[in-house]
């Protein structure tokens, strides 16, 4: 059951809708305003659907479940709060301080998350939907688990058909969202190296791969694009242990209409290894 704002008490009396109504004020230099101070505060299951928490220290804060959709988190302080399942759908997180944060299973569907700092983030499962990942800083996230499931997807495949995923993601022909299509996600890439239609391949909307490819659109270009960029480096990984792998190429994998000289292959694979060595600087 969702908890609205009047009526959770946050200390001394005053409720959560106390804070925001102060914090309000405060933005604006109104008399009587004070910056919202929720560190460590229980916030489960709060409705706080499109709250103006521009710049809020939510340091440490229990929002697990909460709502936070199209919530202003402009610059909020979320390091190491708890917000597992909650729902910040199309939520403003523009430099959000997000360090340590719990984020498995969150909807951030559409999030601005430009510039944010998700260092040691843990985003096990959550949705990247059309989210905006552009300038945030992902290193030490725990990815762990969604690494090994990637790893995982495209083990089951041939090696010319996951290169032909590899130059999708390189070229910004994949769509996490669909699974047919000019662009589409990572199984249906693979039926379209394959030839063959995607309902002739297993597929999984709940496992951690696709939730994951969900943050890549049509567009999206590994390596400038961080999603992208670390599920070429993953598939990148996966192909390195195979005999039939040839580094450093594409090997004779294609996408229809799709060409690549062979220098911008090159070329293409050593941005990704030096995006890959200035995120291991970084840990």
């Amino acid at each position: 059951m969702m908890r609205q704002p009047n009526q959770i008490t946050i200390t001394n009396g005053r409720t959560l809708a106390d804070v925001i109504t102060d914090h309000r004020r405060w933005l604006r230099g109104e008399p009587g305003g004070s910056g919202a101070d929720l560190r460590g505060a229980d916030l489960r299951g709060a409705d706080l659907h499109g709250a103006d928490l521009h710049g809020a220290d939510l340091h440490d804060a229990d929002l697990r479940g909460a709502v936070l959709s199209r919530a202003d988190l402009h610059g909020a302080d979320l390091h190491d709060a708890d917000l597992r399942g909650a729902v910040l759908s199309r939520a403003d997180l523009r430099g959000a301080d997000l360090r340590g944060a719990v984020l498995s299973r969150a909807d951030l569907h559409g999030a601005d998350l430009h510039d944010a700092d998700l260092r040691g983030a843990d985003l096990r499962g959550a949705d990247l939907h059309d989210a905006d990942l552009r300038g945030a800083d992902l290193h030490g996230a725990d990815l762990h688990a969604i690494e090994e499931d990637v790893r995982a997807l495209v083990r089951d495949y041939a090696t010319p058909e996951v290169l032909g995923l590899l130059r999708a993601l390189y070229l910004g022909r994949v769509d996490g969202t669909t699974y047919s299509g000019e662009c589409c996600c990572l199984v249906g890439t693979i039926a379209v190296a394959r030839g063959c239609d995607v309902g002739d391949l297993p597929r999984d909307a709940s496992r951690l791969a696709e939730r994951w490819a969900l943050g890549i659109s049509a567009g999206d270009a590994a390596p400038h694009h961080p999603v992208a960029s670390l599920t070429a480096e993953w598939i990148l990984a996966e192909l390195e242990t195979r005999p039939d792998y040839a580094p450093g190429t594409f090997g004779a994998a294609s996408i229809p209409e799709v060409t690549l000289p062979e220098e911008a292959e090159a070329m293409a694979l050593a941005l990704l290894a030096k995006a890959g060595e200035m995120r291991a600087t970084h840990v």
